[in-house]
């Protein structure tokens, strides 16, 4: 089959030069060729731009080549975030999930943090109601020192140290906290709720990002539409070379970065 003979090739680049010289391979088969070509040496068409030999392609085959460096080019934007977003959360099993699964878990996990600041279902945020709530002038009422607490506890709890620490989140110790005034108390857990809102969202929305370009490259380099089938050049040799697909599923399937 064409797809097993483009997967095994020994000299991928010869084989790609030799289909887009040949004048009698069409535009339409040399596009499948050029599709089955990226799918199994993506990291050689990252390697060595493609579109150097624009001269030669063809206009359907040039467009799904510009096509296709457009969206990694746009995928390669988002990892550096992605990167930094894998460096501070260390839950192992989050790692281990497929992206949706991973996009899923995080708005799980943000709507949990959310509830320990009353902000999953209303408006009206913890910090916000303590505001309204309280005289910040008078002493301090412990109950509320417990609760405001209890809530960072679990807050640190759910994120973990290196969240804070790579993401230059200040942390107090307790005794440091309970040695403040009321309004700062107020304002820790008002900056603490802010900063990781800000954090999350935009990670969710880094991870959606990048689940769309996948999913707009994967849908590109899909041949089901495929009638023809390229007749093999016999002078080009077909031993197996690697498989570099894994580009593409490098953080789809899992991210890894």
């Amino acid at each position: 089959m064409l797809e097993d003979y483009i997967k095994n090739l020994k000299y991928p680049f010869i084989a790609f030069y030799n289909i887009i010289m040949n004048d009698k391979i069409d535009d339409i088969n040399t596009n499948i060729f050029v599709k089955y070509f990226f799918n199994y040496h993506m990291k050689l068409c990252i390697e060595h731009n493609l579109l150097c030999l624009k001269n030669e392609l063809k206009p359907l085959t040039y467009n799904t080549i510009y096509d296709i460096y457009i969206i990694i080019s746009r995928q390669q934007s988002i990892v550096p975030f992605l990167t930094k977003f894998k460096e501070s959360y260390t839950n192992m099993y989050f790692w281990k999930l497929n992206i949706d699964k991973q996009i899923e878990y995080l708005k799980n996990v943000h709507l949990k943090f959310l509830s320990y600041f009353d902000a999953s279902k209303s408006m009206l945020y913890y910090h916000v109601k303590l505001k309204q709530m309280v005289d910040i002038d008078k002493p301090v009422n412990y109950y509320h020192v417990e609760d405001m607490v209890d809530r960072l506890k679990k807050t640190y709890s759910l994120f973990k140290h290196s969240f804070f620490e790579k993401n230059d989140i200040i942390i107090v110790s307790l005794y440091e906290f309970v040695d403040l005034n009321l309004k700062n108390m107020i304002k820790y857990i008002e900056y603490i709720f802010n900063k990781i809102n800000m954090i999350m969202k935009q990670n969710i929305t880094y991870f959606e990002l990048y689940n769309n370009y996948r999913h707009q490259l994967l849908s590109i380099l899909s041949n089901d539409n495929m009638i023809e089938i390229i007749e093999h050049n016999s002078e080009i040799d077909s031993d197996i070379d690697i498989n570099d697909m894994q580009f593409i599923n490098k953080m789809g399937s899992q991210i890894v970065v």
